[in-house]
């Protein structure tokens, strides 16, 4: 089971791809989130889109984050930026 992480454009076509690392690094960020979090809506099994908005929450989390971040949590952050800043969105398909 593995998340993949995907950034799409307005037409829905892919900019960039990555998956989730083989310790569901992300998932477990996602799963261990207070119930508030955008984070918390993250679907293990389904499908799961940030807009614009919701990406400046995501952001803020992920920044709030203590400790040393994970790889793939990094890429999400910098993959959560660009898509807010081109007016992008992020998605995220639970496997």
């Amino acid at each position: 089971m593995s998340l993949g992480m995907y950034v799409l454009d307005r037409s829905g076509r892919q900019t960039r791809y990555f998956s989730d690392d083989v310790n569901n690094s992300f998932l477990r960020i996602c799963e261990s989130a207070p119930p508030e979090s955008v984070r918390c809506g993250v679907m293990k099994y389904g499908d799961t889109m940030f807009n614009r908005n919701q990406l400046v929450r995501l952001i803020e989390e992920l920044e709030a984050l203590e400790g040393e971040l994970p790889a793939v949590v990094i890429d999400i952050l910098d993959a959560a930026r660009y898509a807010w800043r081109e007016s992008l969105y992020l998605f995220i398909r639970g496997d």
